[in-house]
């Protein structure tokens, strides 16, 4: 095998580990077809204001979560629970042309936001699922289920329709240790969990656009159409794994430069 095939093959086996090797996952749900209000289920994108240049969620429902793994426990109800978010600052955008009759909005536009900021999903949860009002055993209401911040570039982009999507937003947070007790059987302390949040909504609330590829286009979502936040923590093996796949990497460079050595010499 050549050596550049060999680092391709290591290269996607190293990227995989992170996406097949998860120990603890829960789900939460974002509420579907929520339309956006002044002070909820609301994804926003300014130039002014105290998060000029930043992408903004506010309030957006979430309705249940659930465990995927180990083994599912799903659709626990989730009173009043919210995530808001504010990125990092923009470090890039693209229109891509415009739309006909869209009064100047850009097709299929990219917004590139950088890591930093903050997320927090609060609520209170109907642990033992008995459909009343959260008691004793229960999650409080306004409790903090999940906090942190983002960890690599959050980016909206259009689709060839009129919705756009926030994808590849990774928050690395911690998660709320009555929660994890109840789905893990232990606390799972500190910021050991990364959350992966996709979500599609309807931008053409107001402030209306400006017109023309040279304008800043700015949004505030009519409408959230989906979404979800995955939270998991990695497994300990993968950690080995990663290690063995690396080291046999290195091993494979050793190995060839001493054969290029030895031909050369």
């Amino acid at each position: 095998m050549k050596l550049t095939t060999f680092i391709r093959v290591a290269g996607l086996a190293v990227s995989m580990t992170g996406l097949a090797f998860a120990e603890s996952v829960v789900l939460y749900d974002v509420a579907n077809n929520q339309v956006s209000t002044a002070g909820s289920n609301t994804v926003s994108f300014g130039v002014s204001g105290p998060n000029a240049y930043q992408l903004v969620g506010t309030n957006i429902a979430i309705p249940t979560l659930s465990r995927l793994s180990p083994g599912p426990i799903s659709g626990l109800n989730c009173t009043g629970c919210v995530m808001s978010f504010i990125s990092g600052t923009l470090t890039s955008y693209t229109s891509g042309g415009i739309w006909p009759n869209s009064g100047g909005w850009g097709m299929n536009p990219v917004w590139n936001f950088g890591s930093g900021g903050t997320a927090l999903i609060t609520g209170g949860i109907d642990i033992n699922n008995d459909g009343d009002l959260l008691d004793a055993v229960d999650i409080a209401a306004g409790s903090t289920l999940l906090s942190g911040s983002f960890i690599n570039s959050t980016t909206v982009s259009g689709n060839p329709t009129t919705d756009l999507v926030v994808a590849t937003g990774l928050i690395l947070n911690s998660q709320n240790q009555q929660l994890n007790q109840f789905f893990f059987g232990q606390a799972l302390a500190g910021p050991v969990w990364t959350g992966s949040l996709n979500l599609q909504f309807s931008p053409f609330g107001t402030p209306k656009p400006p017109g023309g590829n040279a304008g800043l286009q700015t949004f505030t979502s009519e409408g959230i159409l989906n979404g979800s936040l995955v939270n998991s923590t990695p497994e300990p093996g993968s950690v080995l794994l990663f290690s063995s796949i690396t080291g046999i990497l290195g091993f494979g460079l050793v190995m060839r430069r001493r054969r290029a050595n030895q031909t050369n010499s």
